[in-house]
C-alpha cells in the first residue's frame, strides 16, 4: 500500500505516584483502523465520522470504515457517546480526547452534542452557531495535530 502512517504520542502524566512522563507511541497502519459510532448515533456524531473517514482515507490511502463495534485486532477512533468518557463538565464546544496504546489502540474522542439534525437546522435557521457538535471540533483537531490535514478558509 501507497498510504501513510499517521502517529500519535500520548504523554501520561501520574504526579501523585511519582511516575516520570511516559510517552505513547500509536500507529495507524492503512487498512487496518475502524471509526466507531454508538448505536443509536446522532447527526452531528454521524457528520463528526463522515468528515474524520473522508480525510482520514486520504491521508493512509486505503478506506476507514464507519463501524458499530471495534473489532479486538484493529486500530479504533471512537467517537462521541461511543467512547464512554464523562464530558458533562466540559465548557461549550470544549472536547476531550484519549489515546490507548497497545496490539489494538484506542483513540476516543468527545465532547458535548446536541441530539438535533445540524443540517437541517442550517437550512431552516441559515445559522451554525446554535446546534452543540464539539466531537466535530475534537475529529478537526485530530486530523490538524496528528494526521497533517490543513483547514484554509477566506
Amino acid at each position: 500500500m501507497n498510504g501513510k502512517q499517521v502517529k500519535i504520542v500520548g504523554c501520561v502524566v501520574a504526579v501523585l505516584m511519582g511516575a516520570p512522563l511516559r510517552a505513547d507511541e500509536v500507529v495507524l497502519t492503512p487498512g487496518q483502523v475502524d471509526v466507531v459510532l454508538p448505536k443509536k448515533a446522532w447527526s452531528v456524531e454521524k457528520f463528526a465520522a463522515e468528515e474524520l473517514t473522508n480525510f482520514l482515507s486520504r491521508v493512509l490511502g486505503a478506506d476507514v470504515p464507519i463501524v458499530r463495534k471495534p473489532a479486538a485486532d484493529r486500530a479504533a477512533i471512537l467517537l462521541g457517546r461511543a467512547t464512554e468518557l464523562d464530558v458533562s463538565t466540559l465548557e461549550r464546544d470544549a472536547f476531550r480526547t484519549k489515546v490507548e496504546g497497545g496490539a489494538a489502540p484506542r483513540i476516543r474522542i468527545a465532547g458535548i452534542d446536541e441530539k438535533g439534525d445540524l443540517a437541517r437546522h442550517v437550512r431552516k435557521s441559515g445559522l451554525y452557531t446554535h446546534i452543540q457538535r464539539a466531537t466535530l471540533f475534537g475529529v478537526y483537531a485530530f486530523l490538524e495535530d496528528f494526521a497533517g490535514v490543513r483547514f484554509y478558509f477566506p
